[in-house]
């Protein structure tokens, strides 16, 4: 290798890619610094990360082919390129892994989704291939000719006829060139006409199709070209309206109670999604087979996306667009039970806090500032929290790499260190160790706050470690929720965001009035139902706060339910809300609604309760604001009513939730 001619770095490229051993949309997610350099993940594999030794793909045990080629760790000759210029010689060595991947999109927020557009695009390519489209109709639809004409000559047609028409549709299609017509006996179930049709095709793809959706002709053939990297595994197009609106490109999850909602935005390139719609579905056959089909079980709705969620990895083909003429072939059916089935197999995990700008401390705040890299950074970030913490109520220790512990302890602070970066650049990361990390952690004192100022490598997962303690935990950079601050605005080495982000840590340097209130004050109140907690979850709230042994006061509001589990209920005019809130109360708990709004500008520290509405980042109070909310991909929706219909976002935060977050407020002594 050492006498070998290294080709042209787009050669290079090519030779890594032919490996199949290269995946950029994970290598891009596991390597934060290739989106900072905004360079194609495979370029910096081939330039930067293959010369470090950064994992190519999960699939590919690098340390495993380094004991095979320790040559590799001083040549700065990135494993896959060897692989590639070796030939058989340097056999590759694959992770044991579960053959089905799964991209998920379910806890993403749509400006997640639209952002992704430009991290993870999937390339495409003319890939040869034979279809079979697999067509169940009744015969109502006028379009049923229009789709079938749509189609590429060459694709075969299985139509599964059903409904009263069955005998008319045989007639009317048997014999036509590559058509064939299934008919379906009992009842219609979605499900069993496709994999009735799937059975009788042996065409390497399959193409589930609605009998009122068509395209410009041959609008199939081009899906196939999502299928180019050899790992998607399902495809659809970009599926418009009749006037034109995107009706889907592509659909992700929603909590329970809810299904799945539709990503209605045209996206700028190919990508991961985490379900197609049934209209127009592509797939491998061989991974349908192996999937064992659709689940009968599923008669109208959902069958498709639980396909999609157990075979893993979907994509839209974003310059194929079709129009689908919804509901224009078949009645509406009662979906309950598919739906009901689809969200107890799927549930999507929920629950976030939002903590808006200030805690007021009744207590001084004991702060962790990690800086696990270079001297410089961390002496520039030293001196900009000093700045920030004089006359705040907190008291600052350092976490900080090996050889800045002098200089931090020179000056006077509580200085711990954690051997987690090399400072020869050229030598790399050291291999993190997250449970001698959490071992680490464990032997610290108690923080209210921990910081991150790295703004690269692994902060989330060092901030994981502090979850369980209680502590508020947040991230400087990008990459980092729940615990960036500053969503992906900024770097570390700009003086100007690192006194921005400091800014908007929750510590507010004020004069806290000890003499006020001892009482949780809970409101109702609220101008919408779609932003109101179910009364029964109040109810159990206020019966574990009470259990705990606070006092808990309902302020009335018109229209609103009493509680039974309170001590006492009061009515106080808007005007003399703010007085009255100040006097009474150390804990206000209420909806996005006008009360709380106004007790947030009396001072009083406020925990307001919202479903995906409204961002909780909206406005900001002055007290102690934190927002319990739901992770819902569809929020913030500002739709009144909910289009989901049963506004699963504000009714599955659970009240022992509520409960936990009221006990860390008072463990943060606000």
């Amino acid at each position: 290798m050492a006498t070998q001619q290294m080709p042209e770095i787009q050669e290079q490229m090519r030779l890594v890619q032919e490996t199949g051993f290269f995946d950029p949309e994970w290598y891009q997610q596991q390597y934060r610094d290739v989106q900072r350099r905004r360079m194609d993940p495979l370029q910096h594999y081939v330039t930067l990360g293959g010369r470090v030794q950064y994992r190519p793909s999960e699939q590919f045990d690098l340390d495993g082919y380094l004991k095979k080629f320790p040559e590799l760790r001083h040549n700065r000759v990135p494993a896959l390129l060897h692989l590639a210029l070796n030939g058989n010689q340097a056999a590759p060595v694959v992770q044991n892994i579960h053959p089905i991947t799964k991209y998920s999109t379910s806890e993403k927020s749509l400006y997640d989704l639209k952002i992704d557009q430009h991290r993870f695009q999937i390339p495409l390519g003319p890939v040869e291939g034979s279809i079979t489209a697999i067509i169940p109709t009744c015969g109502k639809s006028k379009l049923l000719d229009q789709c079938l004409d749509s189609l590429d000559d060459e694709t075969k047609i299985i139509l599964v006829a059903n409904g009263d028409r069955k005998k008319e549709i045989a007639q009317k299609y048997e014999g036509r060139r590559n058509v064939d017509v299934l008919v379906m006996q009992g009842s219609f179930n979605w499900s069993v006409a496709n994999n009735l049709g799937a059975r009788r095709a042996n065409t390497e793809y399959l193409l589930f199709l609605n009998d009122d959706l068509y395209g410009p002709k041959g609008w199939d053939r081009e899906l196939l070209r999502g299928f180019y990297n050899n790992k998607v595994r399902v495809v659809g197009p970009v599926i418009t309206n009749l006037d034109g609106s995107i009706q889907s490109a592509g659909c992700y999850r929603v909590p329970r109670g809810c299904t799945s909602a539709h990503i209605q935005f045209r996206p700028l390139h190919s990508r991961y999604v985490e379900s197609v719609m049934g209209a127009a579905l592509m797939v491998k056959k061989g991974v349908f087979d192996a999937a064992q089909g659709f689940d009968p079980d599923y008669r109208l709705l959902m069958a498709e996306t639980d396909f999609c969620m157990r075979v893993g990895l979907c994509a839209v083909v974003h310059d194929v667009l079709v129009t689908h003429e919804e509901r224009t072939s078949r009645g509406g059916q009662d979906p309950a039970e598919d739906i009901q089935r689809f969200v107890e197999k799927h549930p999507v995990p929920v629950g976030q806090e939002w903590w808006g700008r200030f805690i007021v401390p009744k207590k001084k705040l004991r702060m962790l500032v990690m800086k696990l890299d270079h001297i410089g950074d961390a002496a520039i970030a030293e001196q900009a929290v000093r700045e920030w913490a004089a006359g705040k109520a907190v008291d600052v220790d350092w976490l900080v790499n090996p050889v800045a512990r002098d200089y931090f302890e020179g000056l006077g602070y509580e200085t711990y260190t954690y051997a987690f970066f090399h400072e020869n650049a050229s030598s790399g990361m050291l291999r993190f160790d997250e449970q001698h990390w959490k071992e680490f952690v464990k032997g610290l004192p108690d923080y209210d706050l921990v910081v991150d100022l790295r703004a690269h490598g692994e902060t989330a997962r060092l901030l994981k470690a502090w979850e369980e303690t209680g502590a508020l935990t947040f991230a400087f950079g990008d990459w980092f929720h729940p615990y960036n601050l500053l969503n992906n605005k900024a770097q570390f080495h700009n003086k100007q965001a690192l006194s921005a982000f400091l800014g908007a840590l929750p510590i507010l340097s004020m004069n806290v009035d000890e003499s006020r209130g001892n009482k949780i004050v809970v409101c109702l109140a609220s101008s919408s139902p779609v932003k109101m907690w179910p009364t029964d979850h109040w109810e159990a709230l206020c019966k574990l706060l009470r259990s705990a042994g606070h006092e808990v006061v309902q302020l009335l509001a018109p229209g609103s339910d009493k509680l039974q589990n309170v001590d006492d209920r009061v009515e106080v005019k808007l005007s003399r809300l703010r007085e009255w809130a100040q006097r009474e109360a150390w804990l206000y708990l209420g909806h996005d609604t006008g009360p709380t709004h106004i007790i947030a500008l009396a001072g009083v520290p406020v925990m307001e309760i919202v479903g995906g509405l409204v961002a909780p980042n909206e406005w900001q109070g002055l007290g102690a604001l934190v927002s319990l909310t739901m992770g819902v991909p569809c929020a913030p929706c500002y739709r009144q009513p909910c289009k989901m219909g049963n506004i699963a976002c504000i009714k599955t935060v659970a009240p022992q939730q509520a409960f936990e977050l009221v006990k860390r407020l008072e463990k943060l002594g606000v």
